[in-house]
């Protein structure tokens, strides 16, 4: 398993994407948006979510206040 912070782009977004295995997302504060295909979720600080990465999913700030989060994948 490989633990990263999320780097957000100078749009503040990480680009579309997608990899083999599967993710874990927990937000630490703010809110996120993450994107499945079509489908966008909102996470608050405390939420977590558990994906097949094999999909492509992206991942933004959603609002303006600072947002963290931790990306766990199994490779």
């Amino acid at each position: 398993m490989v633990a990263q912070p999320l780097k957000e782009t100078l749009a503040g977004k990480v680009r579309l994407h997608q990899h083999a295995r599967v993710e874990f997302v927990s937000v630490l504060k703010g809110r996120l948006a993450l994107k499945v295909g079509t489908d966008e979720q909102i996470l608050d600080a405390d939420d977590w979510l558990y994906l097949d990465s094999q999909l492509r999913h992206d991942y933004s700030r959603a609002g303006t206040k600072p947002c963290s989060a931790v990306v766990i994948t199994a490779e």
